[in-house]
């Protein structure tokens, strides 16, 4: 990165770790620069969009609506950046944009951002389910690839996804509580059994 300074990709990869090592507002700066040099880098917006997520960031600047305006800008330069859709599916849960949230999952399953064998391993978890059940997942690929089947093949819609590490979160554990009739009594059960 040191002797690319003026390649965006460079400048963008190291936003990344810089960010990943927790350095959030070097990150910011190192992915400003990359934006300089080529106002429509996906990945640089991808990485704005994740050092503003209140749910993941820990600096004073977090700001949702900064998420959401980068995710979209991110996926604008390039339609098919995961993780970009990542972020907008969950981003689009909070705001009750369910247009984006199904948009996000069919993408990430056209875009082949979900691979064939995570989908094939959720159609089996989700055909070996009683009817109506409760799906407690415990991470992002075996969220997403459930949820993206439900929305792109139809692949049953009776069992209920919740993630369980959002549960934490007052606005996912409202959504999934009203979304599929649960009342919070019973999800609480379920996780402490």
């Amino acid at each position: 990165a040191a002797r690319r300074q003026r390649d965006p990709d460079a400048r963008a990869w190291l936003a990344e770790t810089l960010r990943r090592l927790e350095q959030t507002g070097a990150a910011v700066d190192v992915a400003r620069q990359a934006l300089a040099l080529d106002s429509c880098h996906s990945f640089a917006h991808s990485i704005l969009a994740s050092a503003f997520n209140p749910q993941y960031a820990d600096w004073p600047f977090v700001d949702a609506d900064s998420t959401w305006h980068h995710a979209m800008l991110a996926v604008g330069c390039d339609s098919l950046n995961g993780d970009a859709w990542f972020t907008l599916w969950n981003e689009s849960m909070r705001r009750g944009r369910s247009d984006i949230e199904r948009r996000s999952l069919r993408t990430l399953v056209r875009s082949r951002f979900l691979l064939p064998p995570l989908l094939a391993y959720s159609r089996w978890v989700l055909r070996s389910l009683p009817q109506n059940a409760l799906l407690i997942t415990n991470g992002d690929m075996d969220t997403y690839p459930a949820l993206a089947l439900q929305e792109v093949e139809g692949i049953r819609t009776d069992v209920a996804i919740v993630n369980m590490p959002m549960l934490n979160l007052d606005w996912y554990l409202a959504l999934v509580c009203e979304r599929y009739g649960l009342p919070l009594r019973t999800i609480l059960l379920r996780l402490v059994h």
